[in-house]
């Protein structure tokens, strides 16, 4: 008894699943390229927004993106990306604080890609910052050390001179 319970139970949620699939690709034929193979068909593009401080035209905006297409097209011997005007996949240019500060950087003479020979002269940079802003520090940090020691050498003298100077040694001489 209970194997046939079990059986029956095990048919119908086989039945409810396929249910369930059917009536969402009824629902939603879209959503039947999930089976395709990968890279089967091209994938639709448009142009989106293109931030005015990028200073590229719509024009040249494209002619990039074709650039950029052809290498992957080339790299797979097939066409991986296609140009649709009314396709919903935008590609926009968004100004934000990484282009930000790639420009700062570019301002400051470094050219940032992703080759170790960027990374080397980053970094060569940079150690030659922390070494000067050391240097700088051990100076500050000596003549802070030599006018504390004068300052305390003048308190010294000025309460030594001031008592050699009173009548009443017993009270406490402040300074201001």
């Amino acid at each position: 008894m209970n194997s046939i319970r079990n059986k029956i139970v095990a048919a119908l949620l086989i039945v409810l699943i396929i249910g369930t699939w059917g009536y969402v690709f009824y629902k939603r034929p879209d959503l039947l390229h999930i089976f395709d193979k990968p890279c089967a068909q091209p994938i639709s593009f448009s142009l989106g927004t293109i931030d005015p401080k990028f200073g590229l035209s719509q024009s040249q905006f494209q002619a990039d993106i074709n650039q950029a297409t052809a290498v992957w097209d080339k790299a797979l011997n097939k066409q991986l990306f296609q140009y649709s005007p009314g396709s919903s996949f935008k590609i926009n240019l968004v100004y934000d604080y990484r282009q930000e500060a790639t420009d700062q950087l570019k301002k400051l003479g470094l050219n940032i890609d992703n080759s170790q020979s960027s990374y080397q002269q980053i970094k060569s940079q940079y150690d030659s910052l922390v070494a000067q802003y050391n240097t700088l520090k051990n100076k500050i940090s000596t003549e802070i050390a030599s006018y504390n020691q004068q300052s305390q050498s003048y308190t010294q003298s000025a309460r030594f001179t001031y008592r050699a100077n009173s009548n009443d040694q017993s009270r406490p001489i402040r300074l201001k």
